[in-house]
């Protein structure tokens, strides 16, 4: 279902109840999907199955925790971080809905 951000503000609770009991609410600013409203057993139930997934996302995370001692006593710098960040614009496309 497609509300706006405006929709949504103003029947917030009535989005809520709507969530839980079906399915998730995709809202949109100027007719653009930019968020989505779900209910928490949906969220949870994503977050286990990306937890299970063996992607590079979950590895690297898997990984950063694993090395989080780590990772915690190097001191970089904001300067030497952004210098990793690629400069270049993305080429991202939204979802069709």
């Amino acid at each position: 279902m497609l509300e706006t951000i405006a929709f949504a503000k103003n029947h917030l609770p009535k989005l809520i109840y709507q969530v839980q009991d079906s399915e998730p609410v995709v809202l949109t600013r100027r007719g653009e999907p930019v968020a989505v409203l779900q209910s928490y057993e949906q969220y949870q139930a994503q977050l286990t199955q990306a937890n299970k997934s063996d992607n590079w996302f979950s590895r690297a995370m898997k990984w950063r925790e694993e090395n989080k001692d780590v990772l915690a006593s190097i001191q970089w710098t904001d300067e030497e971080v952004d210098s990793w960040r690629s400069r270049e614009m993305p080429n991202i496309t939204p979802p069709v809905l």
